[in-house]
């Protein structure tokens, strides 16, 4: 009988742990997800600078202020468009 008990306890609490476990990787999918949408913002407003404005990728750090890093800028612009900008006048 106590054998049974102790079994079911530990059970439920497995059951306990792949929920909570379930719940924390969903919460992580989540946060990623807004991560990614605020990336792609990002490098929408970086385009707009570096090709509508015609700043280089400097000059769009040098904007946006003390808080971002040519690193952070680097990472945010899209794909093949480190140098957009730099060659405009």
């Amino acid at each position: 009988m106590v054998d049974r008990s102790a079994r079911r306890i530990a059970g439920q609490g497995r059951q306990r742990d792949r929920w909570r476990g379930y719940a924390w990787s969903t919460r992580l999918g989540e946060r990623d997800g807004a991560v990614r949408v605020a990336q792609l913002r990002a490098g929408g407003a970086l385009l707009a600078m570096t090709d509508d404005e015609g700043l280089s990728m400097r000059e769009a750090v040098e904007w946006c202020g003390s808080d971002v890093t040519l690193r952070e800028v680097t990472r945010a612009a899209p794909p093949g468009d480190q140098h957009r900008g730099s060659s405009k006048g």
